[in-house]
């Protein structure tokens, strides 16, 4: 899977499960951490995303991933997605 399919994927439950504007992703928010001002998520629904985010993709995300690329914004999450599906094959 590619980096910007993922990136539109984890877009997508960000709308549907979080119910986000679509405006919210207007312009370069990849980077934008996910409880700062911009998106405002509490680490409830971090939490809800993570599990949301391995389901989604079906991949186990290790605590070495999580350590290793974060879980703050869009891009962080991917490249998690990323490597966990690495693993899988």
């Amino acid at each position: 899977m590619k980096c910007d399919d993922i990136y539109k994927t984890i877009i997508l439950i960000l709308k549907n499960r979080f119910h986000f504007q679509d405006e919210l992703f207007e312009g370069d928010v990849l980077n934008l951490p996910l409880c700062g001002i911009h998106f405002q998520m509490n680490t409830t629904e971090m939490v809800y995303l993570f599990f949301e985010v391995e389901r989604t993709f079906q991949i186990h995300i290790t605590d070495r991933i999580l350590q290793e690329y974060g879980f703050h914004s869009i891009r962080e999450i991917g490249d998690c997605v990323l490597c966990a599906s690495k693993a899988l094959v």
